[in-house]
């Protein structure tokens, strides 16, 4: 789960079972569920938030951000066959690094820095996502 300020409450969900129904979705102001993308997989890397609101995670071989507008887009993909998924680190200059397995890998792209505040990205994960100076 991520919480962007005071308003945006939003997360892939998880479930124990295959095939997947697990979606992306976000928590309204009136407690309900606004669904996103559905999600294919199982494994997910914990997740980061930019300043805009877009999320971004590893999942079923693919690098997946899902915007505000709750629109899920591939940043990349291969056939990974990773189980272990660790931390995924949005850096201020739009590199996204995650951890599979032993292995770190590192992408460029167009996300902005992580979003300010306790979650997601307050003190190395004690209360969010890891934050890089």
């Amino acid at each position: 789960m991520l919480v962007k300020g005071q308003c945006t409450i939003c997360g892939p969900e998880l479930e124990n079972g295959l095939p997947s129904t697990s979606r992306f979705r976000r928590l309204a102001q009136d407690n309900t569920l606004v669904d996103g993308p559905s999600l294919t997989g199982y494994y997910t890397s914990c997740p980061a938030m930019d300043r805009e609101g877009t999320t971004v995670f590893w999942r079923d071989g693919q690098l997946l951000a899902v915007d505000a507008d709750l629109a899920s887009h591939e940043l990349f993909a291969m056939d990974d066959g990773q189980n272990v998924m660790g931390r995924t680190l949005l850096l201020g200059d739009g590199r996204v690094v995650v951890s599979l397995d032993s292995e770190v890998l590192a992408f460029h792209s167009s996300l902005s820095p992580l979003a300010e505040g306790p979650w997601p990205c307050g003190d190395a994960n004690l209360r969010g996502n890891p934050v890089m100076s």
